[in-house]
């Protein structure tokens, strides 16, 4: 279950995101309505399962293709390596900073 704080164009995202969670993260998203650039701040964001990360992918994808520019901060490795799998990293409107590590399974 996630948490999602909305601020001046700014998203800060934390919690575990499911795939019962798509839903609500879509709704923020849409309502943020960003005048020139969407701050998201993913810090606390963590993502175990392949269906929400394709999912959150996605979202990020055709985002972009909007033309919105988007700044992630803290976003976890796997979810920029998939942006750049789908041919969205690098992008000229996706700013990533302070991109987490994954931690290995073990």
């Amino acid at each position: 279950m996630i948490e999602i704080l909305h601020a001046n164009h700014s998203l800060m995202i934390s919690g575990l995101l499911d795939g019962d969670d798509m839903s609500v993260l879509k709704e923020a998203f849409a309502a943020s309505n960003p005048a020139d650039t969407l701050h998201v701040q993913l810090h606390e964001l963590d993502i175990e399962e392949g269906k929400p990360m394709a999912g959150f992918t996605a979202l990020l994808k055709n985002l972009l293709h909007t033309e919105v520019y988007v700044r992630l901060d803290g976003p976890p490795q796997l979810l920029v390596h998939n942006l750049y799998r789908v041919g969205c990293y690098p992008h000229p409107c996706l700013q990533v900073d302070n991109m987490r590590e994954d931690e290995p399974y073990g």
